[in-house]
Order: structure tokens, then C-alpha cells, then sequence
């Protein structure tokens, strides 16, 4: 156990009865044939992403033991110093510079050996690699040969270059499963430099890469600038890259020029950055960089090219330029071999030369339709062509469809653009074509709009050119039909580098799919979105390359785990970072296709003000270590969003378990105590196979339901409605230590349901599992599964159920009366009712809150209840609202909203003109059009319940009859409203009577001078003097109104002939007294509410107006015989009879007159 320990000992070996030893050997190690004494001794020194090359020359063929020792100082946990902090990897190269030896993968380990039996005599090289480190590592190599061997250190040749060794890392002893780091945080990606060996005038000759692809050719691999003498003295990389500088070669395999094809239309720059290497070298040594699993690789190779009978077997070029040969050289030997490029994709392609993700799109319409592209929608193609200025595009033919059309199966097109071949906007996908590049020259195609169809006209032809081998023009539904998928890479619109975890699907971490219940199981990122909006990133699986070890794999055939990314919201009010993404309290908001690609790309919408997580996924639960890399859209995104690996720091190894029984309509309590505040992460699991064999097993055959309940017995949390689910989480933050208790309800059950109850906190809150306290209460929940999982279409998760007070005060009372033996089930049903309502309600204000975005100018106080009983413009809005969750359904976004904008106005506009003949064709004397009857409330609501109840006017007539009446009277009040509004300008008083006592909305001219007034008003440009002269006329008119009433209704019941005095010729106006009575009078007379039950207080004032008229007429005649003596003869006139006289005489002269009149 301790180092330096001594002691004899006895290895004893026992052998077994009836075993045959007969070829075992058993003995002491000895190598004699090492020279140990001897050996070649080297010291580097190395730091992260640094690699070191060793050279050694042996005499004669030998076996070769290589030590490498980590010098560094460490000491693990456990006290041992055999692993350090810092990982190395030792690799063995020939005089050829292949690989003939190495470890796997890099490692921790402090020392690492590589043994190998060398052939023969000659220079040898170590490449010592540090993929990860902290600081310098210093290493010392020893290495032991032979006596007759020699071993010796030797200086590398002039043309040395480093090796392209891959820095995989493999950790701790069990590294043949676990090759992998784990990043908790974001590392960013990329940002290797490289930089080109000086130019010399000694030939490079990359004999390795030439010998290992001899299988190719057996003719001698020619140098270029004696293929295509004119590119020397030419630039490497013309100002201008175009397709016609490369075409197809003696070889049929063409991905590399379709990759140049898509490029150089359009993202030329792509090219440029593969070439480190910038001009023609004279020692023909060729630098590229290409992209491989996070991080940049260099290659260098030499100009050779190979040739098939003279010509050039891949790669050609078309007019002298040397760079696409090189490049497609550059790119073989990334892989190791020509052959191995055979078969690549595009996707690949693309990512290789950019780093950037590769989104593939089916063409097959329901996949389409699952990653949001509406490939039968013309504006799908119309933002393809307008997004090539921002990516690359190529396309793969379907294995096996029509051979007529002249495409090559399975084999991949560069997309250049779509076409619209009228003149304008296309208005559907029939008006669009696709142009491709087409690199296979010897095949023709024969499809729709081919180079011969009829269909060009000659202005298409002049346009578009068809007639070019190299280019096809194929209709959009054609290409749909004739395509498998269209794969895009993102060469602009996002921010680089990117960011990166390393991670893995190992032992313990491998769950599967979503329906598997151990989905949870898998690598889980944490991504919370604090902006108000949705934002969006570019997430990545990738996993290791195996192209580049093609050609030593079973079958040569790529075997890539099918994988796919889901991202999952936590739908709680209050998140807390969990392990227990179960699908209670979470919801899936994006499931990307499970696909067997190295690279599968998604774009993600993260939703506003969330806490998601970001689930790697694999279909079957294979093992495998990849990347997760994800690119931001726009510089602002990267303030809003984190992501990072969960590390939830709880006791997942102290857990208090329950386990329970529970039959159908059960409920039973678990109490649990915490010493400390804790987050509380709870599982309940049904333990009970399902009946029916499925191919998952997230779901089971009962429904439970889970409640958190705090000391006061109090619910915290729990779930909305018991489901099926296989497991439900509950995780909160309790603030305080002590008792709490949950409570699983069986509402639904066959037979006995086995569950188990898991409880984690924090390690110092020591969760236990205790008994319930001897006055423990009943714990009664609801079961809410009558709400459904959606109302009006929005699901109930964006609803905020638990701060709605009215909603809450009803599942208080439905709590109340599920926990009373007495309750009925009318009153349950009932509160279950109102409840669904209200959350109805909730749903629909949901979905309107933004009416006011797109529907401007709307009053929607007025307006709202209308568009809600509209079920069309509701389906829409709820589209609308699906839409929006996502950003790059904008389009459709702006196109849903233009639709609810026209709905709106039809829908308005039929109610501002419904049938409102039964009000007439006036209402208090305005025209009924001219009310806006439709702009209140009131009224509409009235009306919108009229159109519902004269869908059937039988069986609704009493309804029917009390809405009419209803609006009859709110139309009247509406219109006498106008009125006070349209009059202002009157004198309140015409001839001291209240304007609201005269009769003028029956009065013909006023009536139709206020109509014209109501126009001119209504125009936009007034007439100022046109409308006072106009105001002039109804003042006149009101005031004439006013006398005649008066005139009229003082003949109802005036003495003519008051006293004997003309009734006419009394001051009846200018008398505040007798004014005073008339007003209050005509108030009792014409208001028809009054008339009724006053008449005898009329008749009161009748008489008292008759004495007011008596005593006028006595003043008015005192004031006449003011030139009389107060005392003729010595009698005073009180005291004479003078108003019978005058009376009697004027009898006398009317009867006088009278008679003459008749005589």
C-alpha cells in the first residue's frame, strides 16, 4: 500500500481440477532484448492546443518501447500522483509520416506508453499532443530499443511539418466508454490561426497522401504547373471565382464541385478563407484549413495531381486555375483518402469549409411542415432566393424516382436561385423554377422547362439562359417531387464563433427519446430567456467524424447515432433548475427530426421570459460523446440568453423514500421534515407495467395526481389535473425548515397502483420521510382534468391560473364542497362551470391583447365583444397567437394580421349597418343612419344578441320582443343625447321656455335644418359661415316654437279676458311669478312621465296662473286710471263699480257689432 514498503513475499498460483494448463506460461517479466541501459531521452514542453514532433533514427528493424512521463507535480484526492490535471496524447509516425501507432485518445494519466514492433531501419517521429491543460506540461520521452537498433534523438527534417493528430481526450480509467470532458459552461469555438511554411526552392513531396491513395491510379501523379503551365504566372485565387473555372473529371463524383458551385455564386469568401496557402508557391507546399468537430485543422499538401489515361481523375479545371484541384486534394487527405470523400454529403461539405450549422429542409410537405417550412407556400421559395445572400443551398435528388427527368439519383445540386417566370411577383409556386447547378455535363435533363421545352419564351430564354449544360432550370412542384431535402448553411446572420459544450451520451446519461421515461436522463442545458419577445439561436449535435477512417470501418459505411434536439419549458410560476423535466411541469416547445447525420442543426425559438431546457437527445439510447454548439442571431440576444450545463446542487444520493399502494378514488398522505430552507425536488413514479405492450413507456394506465402542502397544511404546489404520466416532478423552494406534506390522489385506477415517492433537497436539510400528526386534516385537492389541456386553444400552461383571483376564489369553494359529504353535485357541477368559464374568458383576453397592434383606430371597449362572438375572426387571432410563438413565422405573422384587419372591418361593418327598420326611419327626429347606434356598448351587445335570437324568431319571440324594446329605448336615449351635444348653441330659454319642453324634434323645419347642419359638420372642411347663418335660422325657428307654445297652451286654459283686460295685452313674459308658474306647469303637462299621476296638481297651477292673470290685469287697469280722481264727487274709486261698467259697455258694443254683422 505505502510506497518503498519492503518485504519477502510468495506469489502462489492454484490451478483448478480437470483444467488443461498445457499452453499457459507463467513467469517472471524479462525483456533482455531492450537495451535499457541506453535509452533516448527527450524533453518538451507543451501548454493547451500546443503538439510537439520528436524525431528518432534506429539502425536496424527492432521493438520500440515509448514512455512519456508528465513531470508536473500532482496529487488526486486519494493521495496518488498516477493521474494528473493535465491530458497528453503520444502518436508513432513512419519515415512516410503515416500513423503506425498511439493511444486512442488523449489522457490524464501521468505516464503513457506506446510499444510497436518497427519493420525497419530509418527516421521515425513521436507526436506528442495537449488537448487540455492548465499552464505548461512538461514531458520527459523516453525511448528503448535494441542494442544493434542505436536509438537516437535526431533533428526533423527541413520539410517537417506537424502531424494532424486529433485531440480526443479520454478521461480516467474507464476511457474506453468515457472518452469525453464535460463542459458545465460555454466554451467559445474555433479561433485557431494557422500559418504557412516560408516558401523555398526545394520541392515538397507529400509522399504519404500519394502512396495511400495508389488504389486510384497506377499513372504517375503529374505536377499542376505542368498540367496548366498558364497558373503560374496567374493569381491562386482570382478576383473572381466563378463555375466555369472547374468542371467534372474522369471521375464520376462530384460533390466537391456542387459544394464550389453553391459557393461561388454566391460566397466566394468561403473559398478564399480554406486557402492559408494565398499565391502560387515555387516549392509547391499548399496550406488549407477545414473545420472538424469544434475547431480548425490544418492540411498541407504538395501540387501532384492524380491522372486516368493522361487526364486529370477528379477535379478539372476549366480555363487554367489551379485552385479547385488543390482544394479538392486539400480536401481528400482531410479525409486520408480520396475514396473517402466518395459519398460525402453536402452537409458535410458545408460545415467542413465553414463551421457554421447546416439546416436541412424536406421537400416531403408533413416533415416540411414540422421544422415550420411551407414548401407549398410561394413565399417559402420567395425568401429561399432572397436568403442567398446570407447562405448556401444544395439540394439531394430522391433515390429512386423518375429516371426520365435526367437527374442523378441520390446525387446533390447546387441551388443557385428560384426564378419567378412572370413578370412580376409570383403569385403561386407554379410561377417559380429552381435553378440548379448541374456538374454531371454527361447527363441531360429532360424534365419540365428543359433547354428544348416550348414553354421559354424567347424574353425567358434571353433572361435566363437554359441552354447551358451546367445549369437546369426545374418547376418548384417538380423539384418537391423530385428532391429529398435542401441542405442550408448559414454563412452570414450569425454571430462567430459560436459557443460549445463537450458532452456525451455515456452510461447513466444515454436516455433516449421523449417517450422513453428516462428522456430525463440525458445531458440537460439550462437556457433562460429574459427578454420580453422570443429569441432564437442555431443549436447543434455534433458528433465525431468517421469519414476521415472510412476506409477502415465495417462495410466502409458511416454509422452516425440518429439523434435529434428538444427543448422543453418549465411551465411553473416560479422555476427552479431541475433534474425532473417531466412532462407535468414542463412542456416541449420545440422537437427537432431525429436524423443519423454527424451534424444535425435546428433553429430554436426560445420563448420570452422562460427558464427551457436544452435536451440532446438520442433515438435509441446509444453511447457516443458529440458537441453541443450553438450560434446567436443578433449581437443584442447574447444579454438575454444563458445556457448552461444543470448542476443542481441537492443530494441526488440522499433521497427520502416513500413507497405506496393506492386503489381507485384513493388519496393517501406522505409528511416529509427539512432542517433547512431547501429547493425540493420531488419524483412520483407509477411502478406498474402498462397492459398494452408499447413502444415506450412515459405513459401508464392510471391517473395520479401529486400536492405540496406546507405546515399549515396550506397548498404550495402541485399538478394541475392527476394525468397517466409514468412520472411527475414537483420542484420548489421551500423558505423555511420544517414539516410539509403531499398528498397523491387516485382518481382513476385499476386495480392496485404501486407508486414510489422520491424527496431531494439540499444535503444539510437531512429530507426524511415522517408520520402524519395525530390532528392531521384532510387534505382535499380538485381534480381539474374538466378543464381539458387547452381553452379557446391556448394551452392552460400560458394562462396565469394561480394569480387569477376569481379563479382562485372558485377553487377555493370547489375544494370546499368536494371536502363536504353533504354537497350536491349541481352546486359542484355548477362551480366546475363557472370555473371553465372564467378560464375561457382568461384564454380569449389572451388571445386579443393585442388587438390594438392590428386593428389601429378602433375603439375596442366598443369593438372587443363584437370580434369575440365572430368564431371566424377567434380562429384566426388563435393562429395568430401559435404564430408568433416562433419569429420566423413573421411573415406569416404580418400576413394573419392583415386578414384580421379585413375580417374585422366586414364584421364591423355588418354590425354598424344591421337591420334596424323596426327603430324607424327617425329617432327623436334623426335620422336613425345618422346615429352611431353600432359605437355603444350597450346597443351593440343588444344588437349582436337580436342577430343571434332572429336566427330562430319563433321559439325566441318573447326574447326577441324585450331586446327590441330594449333598443328602442337605448336608441331614444342615444338620440337625445346628440341632441344636448347639437344644440349647445341655443339659448337654453327660447321665450323663457326650457329648451327640453319644446316639441322640435317634430317640427319639420328645424328637423331638416339640423339634418344639413349634421353634414356640414361631418365634412372635413366647414363652411364657418354657411354654418352659423344655418345655427341663425334653427335659433329663429326654436324661438317662434317656443311663443306658439306658449300661445297654445295658455289657450288650454287662460281667462282671454282677465278683469276684463285682453289677456293678450298683459306682461305675462316679464313676470317672474307667473313665468315661474307656466315653466313648472309645461313640465308637468309635456313630460309624459309626469302626466299621469299629475293632473290635479296641473289644474292646481291652472288656477293659480288664472289669479296671477287677474292680479296683472288689476295693475294693468290701475295703472290706466292713474289720470282719474281718487275721490270724484268725494267718493273714492275703490268704492265705484267702474270694471262692471266697462265690462257691461264693451258687452254692449260686441253685441252691437254682432247684430250689424248679421242684419
Amino acid at each position: 500500500m505505502k510506497k518503498g514498503a519492503e518485504s519477502a513475499f510468495t506469489l502462489a498460483l492454484y490451478r483448478v481440477k480437470l483444467q488443461d494448463y498445457s499452453n499457459i506460461l507463467i513467469k517472471k517479466l524479462e525483456v533482455p532484448s531492450m537495451d535499457w541501459g541506453h535509452c533516448a531521452i527527450g524533453k518538451v514542453t507543451l501548454e493547451t492546443k500546443v503538439k510537439e514532433r520528436v524525431d528518432f533514427f534506429v539502425d536496424c528493424p527492432t521493438d520500440i518501447h515509448i514512455l512519456m512521463h508528465q513531470e508536473k507535480p500532482f496529487v488526486n484526492k486519494v493521495g496518488g500522483d498516477i493521474t494528473t490535471r493535465d491530458y497528453v496524447g503520444v502518436y508513432l509516425y513512419d519515415d512516410t509520416d503515416r500513423k503506425i501507432g498511439g493511444v486512442h485518445a488523449a489522457t490524464n494519466f501521468r505516464e503513457t506508453s506506446v510499444l510497436h514492433r518497427l519493420p525497419r531501419s530509418g527516421r521515425y517521429a513521436i507526436s506528442i499532443t495537449c488537448p487540455r491543460a492548465s499552464g505548461e506540461v512538461p514531458i520527459a520521452l523516453t525511448i528503448v530499443g535494441s542494442p544493434d537498433a542505436n536509438v537516437r534523438i535526431v533533428e526533423a527534417p527541413d520539410d517537417a511539418s506537424m502531424f494532424d493528430d486529433e485531440d480526443d481526450i479520454a478521461e480516467g480509467d474507464e476511457d474506453a466508454t468515457v472518452s469525453n470532458p464535460i463542459d458545465y459552461i460555454p466554451v467559445a469555438g474555433g479561433g485557431q490561426v494557422f500559418t504557412e511554411v516560408p516558401d523555398s526552392t526545394v520541392p515538397f513531396e507529400d509522399k504519404r497522401f500519394m502512396v495511400d491513395n495508389k488504389i486510384m491510379t497506377n499513372e504517375p501523379w503529374i505536377h499542376i504547373g505542368d498540367l496548366y503551365p498558364e497558373g503560374k504566372t496567374r493569381s491562386l485565387l482570382p478576383e473572381r471565382l466563378s463555375r466555369e473555372q472547374f468542371e467534372q473529371g474522369e471521375h464520376f463524383e462530384c460533390c466537391c464541385l456542387t459544394a464550389f458551385a453553391a459557393l461561388v455564386e454566391h460566397h466566394p469568401n468561403v473559398i478564399r478563407d480554406a486557402f492559408v496557402t494565398k499565391a502560387v508557391r515555387r516549392d509547391g507546399r499548399y496550406t488549407f484549413r477545414f473545420h472538424r468537430y469544434g475547431q480548425w485543422v490544418k492540411v498541407e499538401i504538395d501540387d501532384r495531381i492524380p491522372l486516368l489515361g493522361g487526364k486529370t481523375l477528379f477535379c478539372r479545371s476549366s480555363d487554367g486555375y489551379w485552385w479547385p484541384l488543390l482544394l479538392e486534394k486539400a480536401y481528400a487527405k482531410f479525409y486520408t483518402l480520396y475514396q473517402n470523400i466518395e459519398g460525402c454529403t453536402l452537409r458535410e461539405l458545408f460545415y467542413d469549409l465553414t463551421g457554421l450549422p447546416v439546416l436541412s429542409i424536406p421537400m416531403e410537405l408533413k416533415l416540411a411542415k414540422a421544422v415550420l417550412c411551407d414548401v407549398d407556400d410561394v413565399s417559402f421559395w420567395v425568401e429561399l432566393s432572397e436568403g442567398l445572400k446570407d447562405c448556401a443551398c444544395a439540394a439531394v435528388a430522391r433515390p429512386g424516382f423518375d429516371d426520365t427527368l435526367g437527374l442523378s439519383n441520390g446525387q446533390e445540386y447546387a441551388v443557385l436561385d428560384v426564378v419567378s417566370l412572370t413578370d412580376g411577383e409570383a403569385s403561386s409556386i407554379s410561377d417559380l423554377v429552381v435553378k440548379l447547378h448541374n456538374p454531371f455535363l454527361e447527363t441531360e435533363y429532360k424534365g419540365p422547362m428543359n433547354a428544348s421545352d416550348a414553354a421559354w419564351s424567347s424574353e425567358l430564354r434571353t433572361r435566363l439562359c437554359p441552354e447551358r449544360r451546367d445549369t437546369i432550370y426545374i418547376p418548384v412542384e417538380v423539384f418537391c417531387n423530385a428532391f429529398l431535402t435542401v441542405e442550408k448553411v448559414m454563412v452570414r446572420g450569425l454571430i462567430v464563433p459560436g459557443w460549445q459544450f463537450n458532452s456525451e451520451w455515456g452510461e447513466g446519461t444515454n436516455g433516449g427519446n421523449p417517450t422513453l421515461v428516462t428522456w430525463r436522463e440525458n445531458p440537460i442545458y439550462v437556457v433562460q430567456n429574459t427578454a420580453d419577445t422570443p429569441l432564437q439561436i442555431i443549436a447543434m449535435i455534433g458528433q465525431p467524424d468517421q469519414r476521415r477512417v472510412l476506409h477502415l470501418l465495417p462495410e466502409q459505411e458511416v454509422n452516425y447515432v440518429q439523434c435529434g434536439l428538444v427543448l422543453s419549458q418549465c411551465t411553473c410560476s416560479n422555476p427552479v433548475p431541475t433534474y425532473l423535466v417531466t412532462s407535468n411541469n414542463h412542456r416541449v416547445v420545440h422537437k427537432g427530426l431525429f436524423v443519423n447525420f454527424r451534424e444535425s442543426a435546428n433553429i430554436v425559438t426560445i420563448p420570452a421570459n422562460s427558464m427551457s431546457y436544452l435536451i440532446p437527445s438520442a433515438m435509441f439510447r446509444d453511447k457516443t460523446k458529440f458537441l453541443l454548439s450553438y450560434w446567436f442571431q443578433k449581437l443584442p440576444d447574447m444579454k438575454f440568453i444563458k445556457i448552461s450545463r444543470i448542476n443542481v446542487s441537492v443530494a441526488r444520493s440522499l433521497p427520502a423514500i416513500e413507497h405506496l399502494e393506492l386503489h381507485n378514488h384513493e388519496k393517501k398522505r406522505v409528511d416529509f421534515l427539512v432542517d433547512v430552507p431547501t429547493d425540493i425536488h420531488i419524483l412520483l413514479r407509477q411502478e406498474k407495467p402498462c397492459v398494452t405492450v408499447r413502444t415506450h413507456d412515459a405513459m401508464a394506465d392510471d391517473f395520479l395526481g401529486i400536492y405540496l402542502y406546507n405546515e399549515d397544511e396550506k397548498r404550495i404546489d402541485g399538478v394541475t389535473a392527476a394525468t397517466n404520466y409514468r412520472e411527475m416532478g414537483l420542484v420548489h423552494r421551500l423558505a423555511t425548515a420544517g414539516r410539509y406534506a403531499l398528498s397523491i390522489t387516485c382518481p382513476r385506477g385499476t386495480g392496485v397502483v404501486p407508486c414510489r415517492v422520491e424527496i431531494v433537497g439540499v444535503e444539510d436539510a437531512k429530507v426524511r420521510i415522517t408520520d402524519p400528526p395525530e390532528d392531521a386534516g384532510n387534505l382535499c385537492e380538485v381534480d381539474l382534468r374538466f378543464l381539458g389541456s387547452e381553452a379557446e386553444g391556448v394551452p392552460l400552461e400560458d394562462l396565469p391560473l394561480d394569480s387569477d383571483a376569481d379563479l382562485q376564489a372558485i377553487l377555493e369553494e370547489l375544494r370546499r364542497l368536494h371536502g363536504d359529504i353533504d354537497a350536491n353535485a349541481e352546486s359542484i357541477a355548477k362551480h366546475e362551470r363557472m370555473m371553465s368559464d372564467r378560464v375561457h374568458k382568461m384564454a380569449r383576453q389572451l388571445l386579443a391583447k393585442d388587438r390594438s397592434k392590428y386593428l389601429p383606430g378602433y375603439n375596442l371597449q366598443t369593438v372587443n365583444s363584437i370580434l369575440d362572438a365572430e368564431p371566424h375572426f377567434v380562429v384566426l387571432e388563435r393562429d395568430r397567437y401559435h404564430l408568433k410563438c416562433d419569429p420566423r413565422n413573421a411573415t406569416k405573422v404580418r400576413n394573419v394580421e392583415r386578414s384580421l384587419l379585413t375580417l374585422a372591418n366586414e364584421i364591423l361593418e355588418k354590425h354598424d349597418d344591421p337591420d334596424l327598420s323596426f327603430l324607424g326611419a327617425e329617432v327623436e327626429g334623426i335620422p336613425t343612419l345618422d346615429l352611431t347606434l353600432m359605437r355603444d356598448s350597450s346597443f351593440s351587445e343588444m344588437a349582436r344578441e337580436r342577430m343571434q335570437l332572429k336566427r330562430d324568431p319563433i321559439a325566441n319571440a318573447s326574447r326577441l320582443a324585450e331586446v327590441e324594446d330594449s333598443m328602442v329605448a337605448r336608441a331614444n336615449a342615444i338620440a337625445k343625447e346628440m341632441h344636448l351635444r347639437e344644440r349647445r348653441y341655443l339659448n337654453p330659454e327660447p321665450e323663457g321656455v326650457p329648451l327640453e319642453l319644446l316639441p322640435l324634434n317634430e317640427d319639420e323645419v328645424v328637423s331638416e335644418k339640423e339634418d344639413r347642419l349634421r353634414a356640414l359638420n361631418r365634412k372635413e372642411q366647414k363652411d364657418e359661415k354657411l354654418l352659423r347663418s344655418l345655427e341663425d335660422v334653427i335659433a329663429d325657428r326654436v324661438h317662434e316654437i317656443a311663443r306658439e307654445l306658449k300661445v297654445s297652451e295658455r289657450d288650454l286654459f287662460l281667462d282671454p279676458t282677465p278683469g276684463g283686460f285682453p289677456v293678450a295685452q298683459l306682461p305675462l313674459d316679464e313676470d317672474d311669478v307667473f313665468h315661474s308658474l307656466e315653466v313648472e306647469r309645461l313640465q308637468l303637462r309635456l313630460r309624459q312621465d309626469s302626466l299621469a299621476n299629475k293632473t290635479s296638481e296641473i289644474k292646481e297651477l291652472e288656477s293659480r296662473l288664472n289669479r296671477r292673470a287677474c292680479e296683472l290685469a288689476r295693475v294693468k287697469v290701475e295703472e290706466g286710471r292713474a289720470f282719474l280722481d281718487p275721490e270724484p264727487l268725494g267718493f273714492p274709486l275703490t268704492t265705484l263699480t267702474l270694471t262692471e261698467i266697462v265690462s257691461l259697455s264693451s258687452w254692449n258694443r260686441n253685441f252691437v257689432s254682432c247684430v250689424g254683422s248679421h242684419v
